[in-house]
Order: structure tokens, then sequence, then C-alpha cells
């Protein structure tokens, strides 16, 4: 079973959704195709190598990697869109009313101290995430991984950003709009942060 962790274990039916490679026993005979370049592949279930699947020809216009950023977005977008709640939860830091008049502070380290936020749902406010939608901010089009607007329509929306080999461009970060950004390294990191409702910064977050 080598390199399992870089074998591609999910693809899309023909109906678009996504199939895991152990889940086939009823569906050997379907087509399936690859999440990032859309190219047919075949599943390898024999007895002596980890299941997967392969692209039937042409493997070469894909790599894991496109292949894992696509997977992250689909199950992502998924995951946030079929959740009831997700709660988001940061540090803030807290100071004293006079932190900033006090003749009595001599440094900054004194009379505040870091706690972490009350949680706060995200889906109250922004209950669906669009994959790959256009957004346009301050005369700036942004192309986000997973669009999610304010359904009150009174605030910018939050981009979700999958990082798997290039980090959120300046241009997103510097524009003022929130972004989460989940750094993916393996299809398991998709599994860890679709497993919670409970968002806060972590190795993967």
């Amino acid at each position: 079973m080598k390199d399992t962790h870089r074998h591609q274990h999910y693809a899309l039916d023909e109906t678009g959704h996504l199939i895991y490679v152990h889940d086939l026993k009823s569906k050997a005979s379907v087509k399936f195709y690859c999440p990032y370049c859309g190219q047919e592949m075949i599943s390898k279930c024999g007895k002596l190598r980890d299941w997967h699947f392969a692209h039937k020809t042409d493997a070469q216009k894909c790599s894991y990697d496109k292949y894992l950023h696509s997977l992250a977005i689909h199950k992502i977008s998924e995951w946030y869109n079929k959740s009831e709640h997700i709660f988001l939860r940061f540090v803030t830091t807290r100071r004293c009313d006079k932190f900033y008049t006090c003749k009595w502070r001599l440094e900054d380290d004194f009379c505040h101290e870091n706690s972490m936020s009350t949680p706060f749902d995200l889906k109250t406010r922004f209950p669906i995430g669009k994959e790959e939608t256009a957004y346009s901010y301050n005369d700036e089009k942004f192309i986000p991984d997973i669009l999610c607007e304010d359904i009150k329509g009174k605030a910018s929306p939050i981009f979700i950003e999958i990082y798997v080999t290039h980090k959120c461009e300046d241009k997103k970060i510097n524009s003022g709009i929130r972004i989460i950004e989940f750094k993916i390294k393996s299809e398991e990191d998709i599994m860890t942060i679709t497993s919670s409702q409970i968002l806060k910064r972590s190795e993967l977050v």
C-alpha cells in the first residue's frame, strides 16, 4: 500500500455527486470523473493495494494537489450547506476602559487580557456557501473558492479559501473582506474540518 495518502479516493459520478471508492458495491458499472480535470477515471479495487480511483488516460493533465483542492471545495461547501450550525470562535483582546488615557499604564502588556470570543453561528447570517462564484467589491472582482454572503445584505461576505500549494493572495487579504482559510495537505485534513461544527484557529484553520 505504498503512498496510499496520495491516492484519489473520491470521484464524481455521472450526476456530479462525489463518490467514495469504498462505497462502490452498487456503483461499480457507473462512469466516474476527476473532480478537477473532468477526465474519466476507473476504480482500482483489488486485493493487494489500497482501493482508489485512477485516470483512465492522460493523467499528466492533472495532479494530486489539484485534485485535492477541487475535492476540498466540494466537500467543504457540502459540509457548510448541510450543517445546521457552524460556530466561529477567535481570540479577542479585552482592555480596561482607561487603557489609552491612564497615566499609570507603563507598558502595553498591562491592563488587558486575551480571551476566547463567544461562539458566533455563521449560519444565522451566512447560510449558503457558493463554489467559485464571482463577487465585486470596491471596484475589484474576486472569485473565492467558496462565497458566503450575508442573508441580510448588510455586511460584506465571508470568503472561504483552500490552501493546498498557494496561500490566499494578498489582493484578497488587503481587500478588507473577511476570510477563513483552510490549509489542506491530505484527504484526512478535509475530513477533520468537516467532522466538526466549531471553527477556531489551528494548524488547519
